[in-house]
């Protein structure tokens, strides 16, 4: 069974969260952003933990910010927020993608929805990320914290 995807993006400024989830209607979701280090200059892109969907989506279309980490929970609107530390956890969630960024290259995402595995893996292959796979239970690494 697919679990999500992993896959590498380049190592420079940009709009790369965008980049993963355009054709994806971030919008209608609630974001938990957790161990975020995102700067545009000296600030941080998310001044808050909790992102409503519209300002989610406008934050992340900003040209030019650099990713460091992040792990970005996407719930749909009043649903509980949990601790997630394992893909257990993700499926008994009601977190619906999980966005795992690490040493600013590295990206693990995971969906409960294929129709959106498959558009995020067409927009990793339109953008140029390299060694785009598939997670599965034999090839997860199982790493849910950024740090």
């Amino acid at each position: 069974m697919i679990r999500g995807l992993t896959f590498k993006v380049p190592n420079k400024h940009g709009s790369i969260l965008y980049d993963i989830l355009q054709d994806i209607e971030v919008q209608k979701y609630t974001w938990k952003i957790d161990e975020e280090e995102i700067y545009i200059k000296d600030e941080s892109l998310f001044p808050n933990d909790i992102v409503d969907g519209i300002e989610f989506e406008k934050r992340i279309m900003y040209p030019s910010y650099y990713v460091i980490f992040v792990n970005l929970q996407a719930y749909a609107v009043y649903s509980d927020f949990n601790d997630i530390n394992s893909y257990e956890d993700f499926t008994k969630s009601e977190c619906e993608i999980l966005i795992l960024v690490t040493d600013s290259i590295f990206v693990d995402v995971y969906v409960k929805d294929i129709k959106i595995i498959e558009r995020i893996k067409s927009n990793a292959i339109k953008n140029n990320f390299s060694e785009i796979n598939y997670i599965s239970e034999k090839n997860d690494r199982n790493y849910f914290k950024a740090m």
